[in-house]
């Protein structure tokens, strides 16, 4: 017979602590063109809406430069397979109408970029795995119970709980919107 295990806390207490989000989730505050840096275009993304092929185009776009009314962004050549030239004036006019000002986008493909609404998913989900492994390599009962039955963990089995921190979770803040 295994050992008897004993526990102190309630054995469903194993999921990783959710990720402190670089801001939470927007309450209803309109995203404004000082919002807009090339540092928080990851951030502001989910607080606005595109349609169709030009969100998936926004995704990867960065934010290189805000001047004015003008705002010059980048995608990565990798990520332009579905880029046309119509792009650029549909961006601007999303960001127009949700901004309340007339905006003018520029897309430029270059080699690579690195502050895309889509890197900053990855790097959140990236994070959160690695805390819902810490977590589960922490849990004392768990690793009786391994240890007690020689079980394992199946490399890839663990996956966080995106209940309490989606990516819906993941938009800017009002006081950054601002």
């Amino acid at each position: 017979d295994p050992p008897a295990l004993q526990r102190s806390e309630p054995m469903g207490n194993t999921k990783a602590p959710p990720v402190v989000a670089e801001a939470p989730v927007l309450d209803e505050a309109r995203v404004t063109l000082t919002s807009l840096s090339p540092d928080r275009w990851p951030l502001v993304f989910d607080a606005l809406t595109f349609a169709g092929i030009l969100h998936n185009i926004a995704l990867n776009l960065e934010l290189l430069e805000v001047s004015d009314l003008a705002l010059r962004f980048a995608i990565a050549q990798a990520d332009a397979s579905l880029f046309n030239d119509r792009h650029p004036e549909q961006l601007s006019q999303a960001l127009s109408q949700q901004i309340g000002q007339t905006i003018h986008a520029t897309i430029e493909k270059v080699p690579q970029t690195s502050r895309t609404p889509a890197g900053h998913r990855a790097a959140v989900a990236a994070q959160q795995l690695a805390e819902a492994e810490q977590a589960i390599s922490n849990d004392d009962a768990l690793q009786q119970l391994i240890r007690a039955f020689d079980g394992e963990i199946i490399p890839g089995s663990i996956r966080p709980n995106t209940a309490d921190a989606g990516f819906d979770g993941q938009a800017a803040a009002p006081e950054d919107l601002a």
